[in-house]
């Protein structure tokens, strides 16, 4: 959000690769930002409603608690 509280996509993540409906149960690329991405994605790498939810709670603790997600530390989270 800006100033404003315009909002402003931040990352598209999986996004960029859903092209087929029919290519939604088996991917065979995990694709994300490191802290937006459910770990049950990461390890399986299926793709189901969870996820969104995962990543709509990720975003959601980072504008209650002001901090980032993933503060550059490729192996630490705010969800941790």
């Amino acid at each position: 959000m800006d100033s404003q509280f315009n909002a402003k996509v931040g990352d598209f993540g999986l996004a960029r690769i859903l092209i087929k409906p029919e290519e939604l149960a088996n991917m065979s690329v995990v694709a994300g930002t490191f802290g937006y991405i459910a770990p049950e994605y990461a390890q399986s790498i299926r793709v189901n409603e969870k996820i969104d939810v995962y990543s709509f709670g990720a975003v959601l603790l980072e504008l209650t608690t002001g901090k980032e997600v993933n503060p550059g530390d490729e192996y630490s989270s705010l969800a941790e």
